[in-house]
């Protein structure tokens, strides 16, 4: 029987998809420049916070 909830895999789901998203933008890191460059930056800066928050709700929704 699997034990994952409802929330433990909505948020894998979630939280893989962000993971994708940053390694899409790898080539972005190492070729872009100027504002698209900055641009890149600030998208990164914006999912640091996503990552924090499903990253906790994995590990409460794992642990029980």
């Amino acid at each position: 029987m699997d034990r994952r909830t409802n929330l433990e895999l909505k948020t894998r789901t979630e939280l893989a998809a962000i993971l994708e998203q940053c390694g899409e933008a790898a080539d972005g890191v190492r070729y872009f420049e100027g504002d698209d460059l900055f641009a890149l930056l600030d998208w990164l800066d914006s999912i640091r916070a996503l990552l924090g928050d499903n990253a906790t709700t994995l590990r409460a929704a794992v642990s029980g």
